[in-house]
């Protein structure tokens, strides 16, 4: 009987090793490998299938998952146990990552409901359109809207202290949250910030696409 021999798409660079987690190393080594970066396959929506973020744990246990509409999509927030502070809860607005093409609302639950229970927060996980079906700047203006959203009826649908906002992403969606952090602080943002966001998490974030690979 013959096997097919897994081959390494992206294996890792020999010089990089010694300064990563061995855990990741192994990790990578086992799995994430023999991915085919998708970024180099013709674009088929059914990508999309695969999981955006792999070797993703369970995602912690809340006190209550709640969907909300927007105008043409959705967000899903996570209210972590116990009881609120005396203002409301602080909430953490957050965009996926995937490139702007690949991810869902719940493509990153296991990272939103691991901050709503460690920062005791509700966590609003943002489900914005993605490309290329939805172009520039349709996402961020589904980001604009979760914190218009956010501000007009955070207090009486979850409960929310508007004064304690914050915003983040991963990859794409730190491009988002930053992008969103400075509309915000715009005077003509409508409604106004009661206060300004409290924090913004960028992770990995695409803030600067001027860079090259040093091969020219």
């Amino acid at each position: 009987m013959s096997t097919t021999e897994k081959v390494p798409k992206q294996p890792l660079h020999p010089t990089i090793i010694s300064r990563l987690d061995p855990e990741y190393v192994k990790f990578h080594e086992e799995v994430l490998q023999y991915i085919t970066p998708p970024h180099t396959l013709s674009w088929d929506p059914a990508l999309r299938n695969a999981p955006a973020v792999p070797g993703s744990t369970e995602p912690l246990k809340v006190h209550k998952t709640q969907d909300f509409d927007l105008t043409h999509t959705n967000m899903r927030a996570f209210t972590p146990e116990g009881e609120a502070p005396t203002a409301g809860w602080p909430v953490f607005i957050f965009f996926h990552g995937g490139g702007w093409t690949f991810g869902t609302i719940g493509s990153e639950a296991t990272f939103a409901t691991n901050m709503s229970v460690r920062a005791k927060c509700i966590v609003i996980s943002v489900n914005y359109r993605l490309a290329p079906e939805h172009k520039y700047p349709i996402a961020v203006e589904d980001a604009v809207e979760s914190l218009q959203w956010v501000l007009r009826n955070g207090k009486t649908e979850l409960n929310i202290d508007t004064a304690k906002i914050a915003v983040g992403g991963s990859s794409s969606g730190g491009n988002l949250a930053a992008i969103l952090a400075l509309k915000a602080a715009e005077p003509s943002f409508t409604p106004p910030l009661p206060s300004p966001l409290v924090f913004q998490l960028l992770v990995v974030p695409v803030t600067d696409n001027t860079a090259t690979d040093g091969a020219e």
